[in-house]
């Protein structure tokens, strides 16, 4: 099943934080910006750098997820830290993401 998902990505914790630290009357509220959006598989974690680079992971749950880590570059997923590296490689356990099952 494919599975297609439009996602706005923001720093969700900031945002929460400036509305509900508006309280002056006339206060704008904080804008958001569709970073990103993802047909297929679905990333299930976002989390922003504190110098603005953002990450997503797609789980290996039978999506069919070309690698688990990406950064966000122009608005493409770009395996991080690179596409070995997303490949399990069960020889060399500490350089390759591995696949657990439980």
């Amino acid at each position: 099943m494919k599975t297609s998902v439009k996602m706005l990505l923001a720093a969700g914790a900031a945002l929460s934080l400036a509305a509900c630290a508006m309280t002056r009357e006339g206060a704008s509220a904080p804008q958001i910006e569709q970073v990103a959006t993802f047909d297929g598989a679905m990333p299930t974690g976002v989390t922003v750098a504190p110098n603005g680079r953002i990450f997503v992971n797609f789980p290996q749950w039978g999506d069919n997820a070309p690698f688990t880590v990406a950064e966000l570059v122009d608005g493409k997923a770009v395996p991080y830290p690179d596409a070995a590296t997303n490949r399990p490689d069960p020889a060399d356990p500490a350089g390759h993401f591995m696949v657990l099952s439980v």
